[in-house]
């Protein structure tokens, strides 16, 4: 017996430009800083820098509410060393 697919999967062409997300943002997260970045037609400046207190979280998710953003990246980078015990 033969089964068909009816979901196939379609590839995006390598001349068609990626579809971006008007209503999302990239954060990466590191324990000085923390960037914030949208679409650059959503907000100028399109890349913001907050701090890690709690105020600083409160400005980013008003910034990100202000800017219509519904779905966010989060990259965390943590350098880790050893530590003896």
């Amino acid at each position: 017996m033969k089964f068909k697919n009816k979901n196939k999967t379609r590839l995006q062409s390598v001349t068609e430009p990626p579809q971006v997300r008007m209503d999302a943002a990239g954060i990466d997260i590191s324990p000085e800083e923390i960037y914030v970045a949208v679409d650059v037609q959503v907000a100028n400046p399109a890349v913001r820098c907050f701090g890690t207190v709690t105020r600083e979280l409160y400005r980013i998710a008003d910034w990100l509410q202000s800017c219509g953003v519904s779905t966010v990246a989060i990259a965390y980078a943590s350098h880790c060393t050893s530590v003896e015990r």
